[in-house]
């Protein structure tokens, strides 16, 4: 495919995105599902202007807004502002020729003529267009960073590297960067999580390599793993994954286990637990079972009442701290959404704590960074749980690593600025 080409798809492509409502990653994909004649480095190409426009659109619907020409076709106006911004030679791939875009208008010429010799941002921009988020957003940022929040949106807005873990019952880290080297792909040891890889800048077609089809690694965060090694899962212990999801964490708690005791993984969502199977049987886990519940209040938590050693929720939430992955989720993000969220947090905190057994622990994560989802709901749960104890982190940290603990005080808060992760945060306590 030709440029021009290029042009013409992302602008069918961000056409789509920006009429959704669902995540853009899904929307990408569904997109060259239905075109499977466009071949892998044209994908790249298109999905590569798309991405920059949707980690730049508040800045550059901040140019169309000034410029004022009512342009009515938002998505080419956008990604002919991305082109100006760039320098290229927009007449030429606008040509009308077959699967180029259209000839420009003369609202659009008028555009790129504003737009000549201007630099994306522009001293007049609010902060909040500037760093690409949400103003009502921005403002609770601002109370959980302070003056560190400028650092901490334009880390949110780069692009998250591609982390993957070993599965210890398998392989170990030495073994796993020797694998993957005779496969073309280099990789190095994480700087916090003693089961991580970070592999270099590239794209990678990771299902496609032999350790991964061996069960012998896994794409994961490096947060979300020491999220699950913070759980200290140990072997013969009862353990529930309140919110499994696909079942990311869940491995890695097996494997803390050594594949002894039982785990289980709850869910409301059948197909996120059906997803997790095919892991599951990959990484060889043998103590793992399933639970479909209706909701949080379901009757099964009541049956299994004080059963459990370790309760793991990784709740439900915004997913701010994963805007690296997901730039468009922000615009999604409404204060009606959120309080939907806290709601359901607190509900899923009171109700999955009666599991825990004395003695055992209830573990709280998100990968959100705002505090009403944070800070707000661990205390608001220690004050009307006199019976859990709100424990160390730098101790259950010292079990599994001699690097320094990045917690604060009992809560971990891990960041894209400060620890080049998805943005995290975790609470542990354990039951009388």
């Amino acid at each position: 495919m030709k440029q021009a080409s290029h042009i013409q798809a992302a602008v069918e492509l961000l056409k789509q995105v920006s009429a959704a409502s669902n995540p853009a990653d899904k929307n990408i994909s569904g997109f060259f599902r239905k075109r499977r004649y466009i071949g892998s480095k044209d994908r790249r190409a298109i999905q590569d202007i798309v991405w920059r426009i949707l980690r730049n659109q508040a800045k550059l619907k901040w140019w169309l807004d000034k410029a004022d020409f009512s342009i009515t076709e938002k998505s080419r106006a956008l990604i002919i502002a991305d082109l100006a911004f760039s320098n290229k030679n927009i007449s030429e791939l606008f040509s009308s020729e077959k699967y180029a875009p259209a000839l420009l208008n003369e609202q659009e010429n008028n555009l790129i003529a504003f737009l000549e010799n201007k630099d994306l941002i522009h001293d007049e921009m609010p902060e909040w267009v500037k760093l690409e988020c949400p103003e009502w957003l921005y403002e609770k940022l601002i109370s959980a960073f302070g003056d560190n929040v400028s650092k901490e949106l334009e880390a949110l807005n780069e692009k998250a590297p591609v982390d993957i873990r070993i599965n210890t019952l398998k392989t170990t880290v030495s073994e796993a960067i020797k694998m993957l080297a005779s496969e073309g792909i280099t990789a190095k040891s994480t700087e916090l999580s003693p089961i991580g890889l970070r592999l270099n800048e590239g794209r990678y077609n990771l299902s496609a390599v032999k350790a991964f089809r061996e069960g012998k690694i896994e794409v994961q965060d490096e947060g979300s793993q020491l999220i699950a090694l913070l759980t200290d899962a140990k072997p013969n212990q009862n353990v529930i994954d309140f919110c499994a999801g696909a079942g990311g964490k869940t491995l890695v708690l097996a494997a803390s286990m050594k594949n002894k005791g039982k785990i289980i993984a709850c869910d409301v969502s059948k197909k996120r637990l059906e997803e997790s199977g095919n892991r599951i049987k990959r990484a060889g886990l043998e103590i793992v079972k399933n639970c479909l519940i209706e909701n949080e209040n379901d009757n099964w938590i009541q049956e299994n009442a004080g059963k459990f050693d370790r309760v793991l929720i990784d709740a439900p939430c915004s997913g701010v701290g994963a805007y690296r992955r997901a730039p468009d989720a922000r615009w999604h993000l409404s204060q009606e959404k959120l309080d939907e969220y806290t709601a359901l947090q607190s509900s899923i905190l009171k109700s999955a704590s009666r599991l825990v057994a004395s003695g055992g622990r209830l573990i709280y994560a998100t990968c959100s960074m705002l505090q009403e989802e944070n800070e707000q709901q661990a205390e608001n749960f220690q004050e009307n749980n006199n019976d859990f104890k709100p424990l160390s982190l730098k101790e259950i940290w010292s079990t599994f690593s001699d690097k320094p603990c990045p917690a604060e005080n009992n809560h971990l808060k891990l960041t894209p600025a400060q620890h080049n992760t998805d943005g995290f945060f975790l609470a542990v306590w354990q039951k009388d």
